[in-house]
């Protein structure tokens, strides 16, 4: 009876183990996908990220452009102004 009685305990001892493996098995293999998942994540973050500063990039460099038009004219427009005044103050010189 004593050998039946240590048989039983040796059987759910090894039973014990192959539930302890099994689960260290499936939490390896959860711990993994979750790693994978953060990895993907990630990855799809940092891609959002670049596009989103790629855009604010371009953004910048129309509105520098658009600022360079701009001060192009402006410099073209006060250019004009100068050679009307001349051109008026030669006329009422004339006069």
């Amino acid at each position: 009876r004593l050998y039946s009685e240590i048989d039983r305990w040796r059987q759910r001892s090894t039973d014990a183990q192959s539930a302890l493996e099994s689960g260290e098995a499936k939490a390896k293999k959860d711990t993994k996908s979750v790693e994978d998942k953060l990895r993907r994540m990630s990855a799809r973050a940092s891609d959002k990220t670049r596009r989103a500063l790629e855009a604010k990039e371009q953004e910048i460099k129309k509105l520098a452009e658009e600022a360079e038009a701009l001060r192009s004219s402006s410099d073209k427009a006060k250019e004009h102004e100068r050679e009307l005044g001349k051109e008026r103050r030669k006329s009422l010189a004339m006069i």
